[in-house]
């Protein structure tokens, strides 16, 4: 079994789509907490790097589609959102990709990280 290895701040800035670059040391995205305020609705993607430098966007092995999360709004409350950690397996480093975030300060994302 799995266990928790830690969590990874991820932050969007204002009029940004995509965030700070999380280094994985090995573990795995499991879930993504995203907060009751700031957050404009919309899909979330991901960028992955191999490498820790180049980030491209990041696409399901089986199916040859975007992970993609489609999240209409986390207004009611702050939400926990489970992710398939297989999808990151073998990645350096993530990026989290959303709307235009138009807050000021931006949106941060917490990430929680699993080793496989």
């Amino acid at each position: 079994m799995s266990r928790l290895d830690g969590t990874a701040t991820a932050t969007i800035a204002q009029g940004a789509t995509t965030s700070n670059a999380i280094y994985l040391g090995g573990a795995v995205p499991y879930a993504l907490q995203l907060p009751a305020a700031n957050w404009v609705a919309g899909n979330i993607t991901f960028q992955g790097s191999v490498d820790g430098l180049s980030f491209y966007d990041l696409y399901k092995a089986d199916a040859g589609t975007e992970a993609k999360y489609t999240i209409t709004s986390a207004a009611t409350g702050s939400r926990v959102y489970s992710l398939d950690g297989t999808v990151f397996a073998g990645l350096n480093a993530i990026k989290v990709v959303g709307a235009v975030q138009t807050n000021v300060g931006g949106v941060v994302v917490g990430v929680g990280l699993r080793d496989l």
